[in-house]
């Protein structure tokens, strides 16, 4: 969290703020792939991605609305299907309009390039 500090108190537009949570998070986290075949119960809630620096679409989803509430922009988790399989994402209201926000993917396409 304390990578958020840096500009949680800058007075950047609320798209940016969405950017940094984005950029920051797949930055610093890991996509947890053994808990394909062995469920971490940490990995879909906050825990996994704030103390172990590690997750699944449902933890980060749950992050980035909580990162997203303490500055004060709306978001809310989306499960869904995607990528062959269940998944979880946010929604960001930015300027009025609902901007969908993806940052497991972020985080996969960093680890495995």
């Amino acid at each position: 969290m304390t990578v958020m500090c840096e500009f949680v108190m800058a007075e950047l537009p609320t798209e940016q703020k969405v950017k940094e949570i984005v950029e920051k998070l797949s930055d610093n986290l890991e996509y947890d792939d053994d808990d394909r075949e062995d469920v971490k119960i940490e990995n879909h809630n906050l825990i996994g991605p704030i103390f172990y620096k590690k997750s699944v679409c449902e933890g980060n989803a749950k992050l980035v609305q909580q990162l997203c509430s303490m500055l004060g922009i709306e978001a809310q988790v989306v499960t869904g299907y995607r990528y062959g399989g269940g998944h979880v994402w946010n929604e960001v209201r930015v300027n009025g309009e609902w901007m969908e926000v993806d940052v497991t993917r972020e985080i996969y396409e960093k680890q495995y390039k």
